[in-house]
């Protein structure tokens, strides 16, 4: 009975997550501004969140450079955001420009930290107006590249404004997610809230992977279809967590950007993982053969999709949203078929369901 409801538990916290959290996009609505203007980076307050200051420039052909971007041309091509702070399905590079001057007399630091840790190709360019001196860094998930100001699972910049120059950021994202999600902080500042939010994050992270530990044992003490599914699921949990807030890269270096090419392989399988153990719990065999089949097609389609992924995103992405769909309306089937059959299992399955319908 404690295994199947550590089971229930394990499983409501992994629909919740592959089924809203996993493949969930939106576009966040903020007040439109007709001119981006420069930012005063003496007077802002920490964790200002300065999307709304920024302007954008598609690029459809992702062969723009810096020097292009500086041309009379193209500069006039950018465009306030406008409150778009998401790009979904993106196949093309995005350039970002954020102006930033200082009315102060003495130079001011500042960390530019991104919120979103996944993007698989930041350039990122800081241009001065006072000596046109150019800094450029870049973060790579195709290549162990380790260029960084900070070492840190998030996207981390450090601009510095003399007094009474104004400097201008440039950052070239390509990924197939783009979130222009940025954050000023001044460094003493950023340690002592990162310290807070990192350490609950921590927790939740080791309480999968206690999760994920005991799984794994039990499967090992006692050998069955169900056991060794509900470790395979907590593993899947714990990997797609792992990479969802950029663990990955805090770990494991710029090697572990790795999880991030590979983070709808992760999504679709983790997804699987959950159709498995649910066909497992809810005593599968006993089932009808339309639902058996359904359940073993939809399995069968997240992981050819997450395979499918690794050669191109935006197919994978496009062959697992019907998944998506249909596999949490097969596995409600499956569940009210064994209920109205009195299957105990029945009812801790669908009692796992509450807290996210």
């Amino acid at each position: 009975m404690f295994n199947r409801r550590l089971a229930s538990l394990v499983l409501s916290l992994c629909l919740g997550m592959s089924t809203f959290g996993v493949f969930g996009s939106s576009v966040i609505a903020s007040p439109v501004i007709a001119n981006p203007a420069p930012l005063d980076i003496s007077t802002i307050a920490n964790g200002t969140e300065i999307s709304a200051n920024l302007s954008f420039l598609k690029d459809e052909s992702r062969a723009l450079d810096l020097h292009n971007i500086l041309n009379e041309t193209w500069a006039a091509k950018f465009t306030p955001l406008e409150g778009q702070r998401q790009f979904s399905r993106a196949e093309s590079a995005y350039w970002f420009k954020l102006r930033l001057q200082n009315t102060d007399y003495r130079p001011h630091e500042k960390l530019l930290v991104m919120g979103y840790p996944s993007h698989h190709l930041i350039d990122f360019y800081e241009l001065s107006s006072i000596d046109n001196a150019v800094r450029s860094m870049r973060r790579n998930a195709y290549i162990p590249l380790n260029e960084v100001d900070i070492q840190h699972r998030l996207p981390i910049y450090t601009v510095t404004v003399k007094p009474g120059a104004t400097t201008t950021v440039y950052l070239r994202i390509s990924s197939p997610t783009i979130r222009s999600k940025i954050e000023v902080w001044d460094l003493k500042d950023f340690i002592q809230h990162d310290r807070v939010s990192e350490w609950w994050l921590l927790v939740f992270l080791g309480v999968i992977l206690a999760a994920f530990i005991y799984t794994v044992v039990i499967a090992a003490a006692t050998p069955s279809a169900l056991n060794v599914s509900l470790a395979v699921l907590t593993m899947m949990m714990l990997s797609t967590q792992f990479t969802l807030h950029g663990h990955a890269y805090q770990i494991f270096g710029h090697i572990g950007g790795t999880f991030n090419l590979a983070w709808l392989l992760i999504q679709c399988w983790t997804c699987a993982a959950v159709l498995i153990f649910s066909y497992n719990f809810l005593n599968g065999p006993h089932m009808v053969r339309g639902l058996r089949y359904a359940i073993f097609t939809v399995t069968a389609g997240y992981l050819l999709a997450g395979l499918v992924s690794l050669f191109d995103y935006h197919i994978g992405l496009f062959a697992a949203q019907p998944l998506l769909i249909s596999g949490p309306i097969f596995l409600m089937a499956a569940a009210i078929h064994q209920l109205v059959r009195k299957d105990k299992n029945a009812i801790l399955y669908l009692t796992a369901w509450l807290p996210i319908m």
